[in-house]
């Protein structure tokens, strides 16, 4: 199913932020009028790790850039550094996120980090962590190949 292709991070901000807490704001390096106020994350989506990327424990960050329009969706997204194994699954995953609507169209840098993970670590480190302005950590586990796959 699709829906379980992406994690949504308003589950984590749940956990992570009580309404009461501090406001998700995009960088300050969102252009326009004054709308750095008006460029929080309303909704986020978690890219899978690619599993090509995982089994290769390929990590790292992927940067983007994104083009957001007056009402708030992400209308172009570009990679600006990562790894081409990495950024297709960022990209995607970017273009699903919203902001507040502001005056004018702006950008927003946005961060996808992804770490490798040993096959120990325990489960509640596995994921996506959104961190504050808008960054977004997936953490998974390398799969174990067992020794009659391996040829052997």
């Amino acid at each position: 199913m699709r829906t379980q292709k992406y994690l949504p991070i308003a589950v984590v901000l749940i956990i992570l932020c009580r309404p009461t807490g501090p406001k998700l704001v995009a960088f300050a390096q969102a252009t326009g009028d004054g709308c750095e106020q008006s460029s929080i994350v309303k909704e986020a989506f978690a890219p899978r790790y690619p599993r090509v990327a995982l089994a290769a424990q390929v990590q790292g960050v992927v940067a983007l850039k994104t083009s957001v329009a007056r009402d708030g969706h992400v209308t172009d997204a570009e990679v600006r550094s990562g790894n081409p194994l990495l950024a297709p699954t960022a990209l995607s995953a970017v273009k699903r996120w919203s902001f507040t609507a502001c005056r004018n169209e702006r950008s927003v840098d946005v961060e996808f980090q992804f770490e490798a993970l040993p096959s120990n670590t325990s489960k509640d480190q596995i994921g996506a962590v959104y961190v504050a302005p808008t960054k977004l950590i997936i953490r998974d586990v390398v799969p174990v190949i067992p020794d009659s796959r391996r040829g052997n």
